[in-house]
């Protein structure tokens, strides 16, 4: 961009000192004048005066970086925080075997950095699932759900047996049959939100009371609108890599051929994974929408750093 503007300025100061120079020789060949005259002068320095601040090139690299756009500062991390997490076998498991190298359990760390300073609100409400002191919802009991097929994002925070429930017209959080703390995610309203520019942010979905967060595995401005970015992923990349990899279940249809081998093929694989998803004995597997994962992946462990 910054590349652009500077292309931009001095194409701009050509064409202008072009259209003075092509001014000047009409203004010659039509009154053919072999010397100027001073109405002629007169001219000429007007003209050049009006023009001198767009052709004028900056004299120094001190003047040319101040012509340049400031970029955004970057965010202060205020707070980390670690999850301990895994990747099951393509049946489901996690138990220890003689022999799994063909179909390993994949374990891992993330360290998050959390963005305190610029959305405090986001980040009082994301370690009040981290830091626990008593039996209530925990990171450390939640798993990731899927890969947002539309924004690319890995969807987290799912914490065991925390719903989101309706009482009196208002969203509310219901965990083993009580009604816990439900506040929404809201920072100051002049507060301006980052982009999803990169890869390895957390954010979290506006006016949504839940803990549920993404991890992004690309830029996405689709999510600019809807989401608040409030932290980054500073270790634990593989998992997020992997993640894109876990076989996901689709409601797509086949696009070959109705009856064809490969629409055959495409069916039995779909059917396969989805009595899998059921057969390993986990009932939030019974939930299928487009982008779920049908491996098991957990949150084992979650705190302070």
């Amino acid at each position: 961009m910054t590349t652009m503007k500077i292309s931009t300025q001095i194409s701009t100061q050509i064409l202008l000192a072009l259209l003075l120079l092509l001014l000047n020789i009409h203004y010659s060949t039509t009154y053919n004048l072999s010397s100027p005259s001073p109405a002629r002068r007169d001219l000429i320095s007007k003209f050049t005066l009006i023009l001198s601040p767009l052709l004028t090139f900056p004299s120094s690299s001190t003047a040319l970086e101040e012509a340049l756009e400031s970029p955004s500062p970057k965010p202060t991390i205020t707070k980390k925080v670690y999850f301990d997490v895994r990747i099951s076998r393509s049946d489901g498991t996690f138990a220890v075997r003689d022999n799994d190298s063909a179909d390993p359990v994949l374990r891992s760390t993330l360290i998050l950095g959390l963005y305190g300073n610029d959305f405090p609100v986001h980040v009082e409400r994301f370690l009040s699932y981290v830091d626990v002191k008593n039996d209530g919802p925990s990171y450390a009991n939640s798993y990731f759900t899927g890969l947002d097929p539309v924004t690319g994002s890995v969807e987290g925070g799912r914490i065991k047996g925390l719903e989101v429930a309706n009482f009196n017209n208002q969203a509310v959080l219901n965990y083993g049959g009580q009604i816990v703390k439900s506040e929404l995610w809201l920072e100051d309203g002049s507060k301006e939100k980052f982009k999803h520019d990169r890869e390895f942010l957390i954010t979290h979905r506006d006016l949504d009371v839940s803990p549920k967060f993404g991890i992004t595995t690309t830029a996405s401005a689709a999510l600019d609108g809807t989401n608040t970015v409030f932290g980054e992923l500073l270790e634990g990349f593989d998992f997020v890599r992997r993640c894109e990899f876990i076989q996901k279940y689709s409601v797509s249809t086949s696009t070959e051929e109705p009856g064809s081998l490969k629409d055959e093929v495409f069916t039995m694989q779909k059917e396969f994974f989805r009595g899998l998803a059921k057969g390993v004995g986990d009932s939030r597997l019974d939930e299928l929408y487009e982008g779920k994962f049908l491996r098991k992946v957990d949150v084992t462990r979650c705190g302070l750093l």
